[in-house]
């Protein structure tokens, strides 16, 4: 649901994206517009400037829904936190390059992404195209979508908590990254993979294999030597053990 306007330059380095994501029924319109009746909602944006009904209350496959309780701002949205933050340049230079296909098309809503095929040319992506553009995308460099291997749009939400957790970032800072209600709501996406697992444990069992290599071979049990030290207080007078024993002798 990301609209043109919903993306900006960061203040502190215009090379780096700002990248918001929009409730599109209580969001707050862009630019400061309100409708005739004073409304200030996106919803009431689409309506009154695009004769449109938000994407979340859309029945066909133009649907995009929207879970999440948990918002950045009054002003109804979520914020994108790139991580590693390099993406934030990479995200920019492409949008950048981006806007100037879009640009040359005529397209009557505010979505960012749009389609390029002859048929729908200039209608609002759908999620089912991206997911086909996202499997062909990785046929081209030799893989195969995989959901169970995050091979798949929702895999890397997953991975990205997982990124997250490798690096060591808090919880909290991790609960506000995945927009999550409670610190309990990031478990499922901070979970090591089979991979990760697979890995530790053969870190580990390497590790445990090399401490025993290291570990010392105890010397044999020497009685002799054991008898000459430590029992002073039993044998006080030597009879039976120390380096002169008169009694045990045959």
């Amino acid at each position: 649901m990301l609209w043109v306007t919903d993306v900006f330059e960061d203040p502190s380095d215009p090379d780096r994206a700002i990248v918001r994501i929009y409730n599109e029924i209580e969001g707050k319109a862009p630019e400061g517009w309100k409708s005739r009746k004073g409304i200030k909602t996106r919803k009431a944006y689409l309506q009154e400037k695009y004769s449109r009904i938000p994407r979340q209350e859309m029945q066909n496959t133009q649907h995009l829904g929207w879970k999440s309780k948990t918002l950045d701002h009054k002003d109804g949205y979520l914020e994108a936190y790139f991580f590693p933050q390099e993406f934030a340049r990479i995200f920019m230079l492409l949008w950048r390059q981006y806007l100037v296909f879009r640009a040359s098309l005529e397209c009557h809503h505010p979505y960012a992404f749009i389609s390029f095929d002859s048929r729908y040319l200039g209608n609002p992506y759908t999620y089912n195209a991206f997911s086909q553009s996202y499997a062909a995308g990785l046929r081209r460099i030799g893989l195969e979508p995989n959901k169970s291997v995050g091979l798949d749009p929702h895999g890397h939400r997953h991975n990205y908590g997982r990124r997250l957790t490798d690096a060591g970032v808090d919880p909290l800072i991790r609960k506000k990254c995945l927009h999550h209600a409670s610190l309990e709501s990031q478990v499922p996406y901070t979970m090591p993979s089979s991979v990760k697992v697979s890995e530790a444990l053969s870190q580990a069992t390497q590790q445990l294999q090399l401490g025993s290599e290291n570990e010392k071979t105890p010397a044999s049990f020497d009685w002799k030597t054991l008898a000459e030290h430590g029992f002073e207080d039993l044998d006080p007078n030597g009879h039976f053990a120390g380096k002169n024993p008169r009694l045990g002798k045959q």
